[in-house]
């Protein structure tokens, strides 16, 4: 193990290994590591092999890039008998490959060391291998690191996951926003909009743009609009008001500046920042108004 942490050059590159019918436990595992972890990009081939590339260079690129693999296993990983000489293994193939090759990065800010990571990572099974089902050349996936992972029980084994590579590579997970205390006062007059009202209110062409969002979480409410302006000035003219405006009555929104483009998405944070209040659908209404008065001073 490497003591030393990550190169902040390079980012942290890791390859998924899979059969077909783990794709979207693959695609899954891509998007919470990238979610989770600081300057991390995982490769998963179907999404960063593109059209019409040599798919066996390709994917030798990928894993000459990566640091670490992660290998997926189920039951039936590693298919018995001989392969017909047009239907290669690519999964045998892309192992092998991956613990012969040197890597084309660095970890630590070292020159290459070819050594490259495995998680071996055993998908509603013992993670153990059948001695029938690991061919000899793979042989060097037996003292890794196994872990299980099972889907009634998936967020502690992810976190699990996360915690090994963030050990072996030093790498960080990302910071949650960090609030200042609930004032319990607002937390107080902090209630919820009932559904049905504020179904009628986003109806009303003062709240033109506004759209619920939950962002893929069962126990929260967001409202949510873009705001588009005709330059970069007045997006930051905008930007200045509403602050002033989230000031004076202790207010803020969740937003984010892009050229002449601001996304904002309210919700109150003395409510438990799950849910929609009063005080999102004032801030909504003045955002509005304040968007409307710059395109007509233009």
């Amino acid at each position: 193990m490497d003591d030393k942490p990550h190169s902040p050059l390079v980012p942290l590159n890791i390859f998924i290994s899979y059969r077909r019918e783990m794709l979207p436990i693959a695609l899954l595992l891509k998007s919470q590591i990238e979610g989770l972890l600081q300057f991390v990009r995982v490769a998963v081939d179907v999404e960063d092999v593109p059209i019409g590339a040599h798919f066996p260079k390709r994917l030798e690129i990928l894993i000459e890039q990566s640091h670490a693999v992660i290998v997926l296993i189920g039951t039936g990983w590693m298919p018995k008998g001989e392969r017909p000489p047009d239907r290669p293994d690519w999964v045998l193939h892309e192992l092998q490959y991956s613990y012969s090759a040197k890597l084309s990065s660095w970890t630590g800010g070292e020159p290459n060391r070819g050594k490259r990571e495995f998680f071996p990572v055993f998908l509603n099974r013992e993670p153990v291998f059948d001695p029938s089902e690991l061919p000899q050349s793979l042989a060097f996936l037996r003292p890794s690191n196994a872990l299980r992972m099972d889907y009634d029980s998936w967020s502690r084994d992810v976190s699990a996951l996360l915690n090994a590579i963030v050990e072996t590579f030093k790498a960080k997970l990302r910071q949650e926003l960090v609030y200042e205390k609930r004032d319990s006062a607002k937390a107080a007059q902090a209630k919820a909009v009932p559904d049905a009202v504020l179904s009628a209110a986003l109806d009303f062409d003062d709240y033109r743009g506004w759209y619920l969002d939950n962002f893929g979480r069962a126990d929260a409410l967001h409202l949510v609009k873009t705001f588009e302006f005709v330059d970069f000035v007045q997006a930051a003219e905008f930007m200045k008001v509403v602050s002033e405006y989230c000031r004076i009555t202790d207010h803020h929104p969740d937003w984010r500046n892009v050229h002449k483009f601001v996304k904002v998405s309210l919700s109150t944070w003395d409510a438990g920042k799950k849910m929609v209040t009063i005080y999102d659908l004032g801030l909504a209404l003045f955002m509005n108004k304040v968007a409307a008065d710059l395109t007509r001073q233009r």
